[in-house]
């Protein structure tokens, strides 16, 4: 796609498959823009994502269409905006960068002319982090680094054997007679399902867990609690509204689509990144973070070094922009599929019929000159710079970021 947009002047390609609905490939910003905000409700996840999905999933907020996606995604928002939650999140994840830092600084290829596998540590840090902000618990991801941990080895098959679901035609006869990757699939979900519900019978019997700062402690309270904020917000009579009242099997579903949205995604961010910094071309980049750094430190008057105040993470403007830089030139979802429900013409003139798919390459559209200009496939964060040095998010959010996708 990206060596036909640069031969031919179209943003959308249709691609046609035996016994599958026709696929438009687009890079158009405006047909972004469509799809995602215009007619969203016209285009849903589809059947072909969801069934894919729906084993390891279910019904959470990245499987989920319509009343159910809208009930998800409202309590969703309100938890994510409130300061305990945020202040919890920085707080989990600033311990565990130090964890991160202490295993490159202490395994055997910090001392030697090994390598250090960089992507591996960051998958680690990741999923401890992660299963501390969404269960409240240490997945033990730090104490062997040689021996994943069980839940994140299960996480791994069961998200390797789901995608293998797409390009697999007789996945559902494989699943049906238990055999090869679906058999694996059925294993590690059981696993996954095994630990998520020993947690959460744990946390029933918890007397303290209005107090308790996780996402699964905080949706449980929340369920219980007809009388919170988010509660009396739903009642009012808005579309997909009503008490918000998860089941045990919902609650499940929830957390693992939360798992599954952070893990991966941060850890491969940080890779990418990491990746481009360390090119001798960049160098530049990593010595205008180490002076942000130093400047940041001295202004507050604070001894060491890192930044590990949130205050100070907030006025780190460079740092912010190489981070975005990062996830423009890398986004963790490079692609993403949407399902026509009624006939359509997309704002470049492409006609979508009832059941067609549109599939929007993010990856591409990271590297188009008309989007980014000049230079759009360098790494370069002052892209994301403004007046004075501070950071500037660009006008609009990108596909890989709409908080709708």
């Amino acid at each position: 796609m990206e060596n036909a947009a640069k031969i031919h002047p179209a943003t959308s390609f249709e691609v046609h498959i035996p016994l599958n609905p026709t696929m438009h490939l687009t890079t158009s910003t405006e047909n972004v823009k469509h799809v995602l905000i215009t007619k969203f409700d016209n285009y849903p996840k589809g059947p072909l994502w969801r069934d894919n999905f729906a084993d390891l999933l279910g019904e959470g907020i990245f499987n989920a269409d319509g009343v159910a996606w809208k009930k998800q995604r409202k309590v969703a928002s309100y938890e994510f905006s409130a300061k305990t939650l945020r202040t919890f999140m920085y707080d989990v994840f600033a311990k565990h960068s130090q964890q991160a830092l202490s295993v490159m600084k202490t395994e055997k290829a910090a001392s030697s002319s090994e390598l250090v596998d960089c992507q591996e540590v960051f998958a680690r840090y990741t999923l401890e982090s992660i299963g501390v902000i969404g269960f409240g618990c240490s997945l033990g991801a730090f104490k062997d680094a040689n021996v994943s941990a069980s839940f994140g080895d299960a996480f791994n098959l069961a998200t390797l054997h789901t995608a293998d679901r797409f390009v697999d035609p007789i996945w559902k006869l494989k699943r049906l007679l238990q055999i090869g990757s679906e058999k694996k699939l059925s294993a590690a979900i059981r696993q996954i399902q095994s630990f998520c519900s020993k947690v959460i019978a744990e946390r029933h019997q918890d007397k303290n867990l209005d107090e308790k700062a996780d996402l699964l402690s905080r949706f449980m309270s929340m369920s219980k609690n007809s009388t919170s904020d988010v509660n009396r917000i739903s009642s009012r009579g808005e579309e997909g509204g009503g008490e918000l009242e998860f089941s045990d099997k919902e609650l499940y579903y929830i957390i693992i689509n939360f798992v599954l949205a952070g893990r991966d995604t941060t850890a491969n961010s940080l890779t990418w990144t990491l990746w481009e910094l360390s090119k001798e071309k960049n160098k530049g980049c990593v010595d205008k973070i180490r002076e942000e750094n130093r400047e940041l430190r001295k202004d507050a008057g604070a001894g060491g070094e890192g930044l590990h105040d949130h205050d100070l993470i907030s006025k780190s403007h460079y740092l912010k922009s190489v981070i975005y830089e990062g996830l423009r030139l890398h986004p963790p979802v490079p692609v993403d599929i949407k399902e026509a429900e009624k006939d359509d013409v997309l704002p470049d003139g492409t006609i979508v019929k009832s059941g067609e798919r549109v599939m929007f390459l993010i990856w591409c559209m990271a590297r188009q000159k008309d989007i980014w200009g000049d230079g759009a496939e360098d790494f370069k964060p002052e892209r994301f710079l403004g007046e004075e040095g501070k950071f500037k998010a660009p006008e609009g959010e990108t596909a890989g970021r709409c908080p709708r996708s």
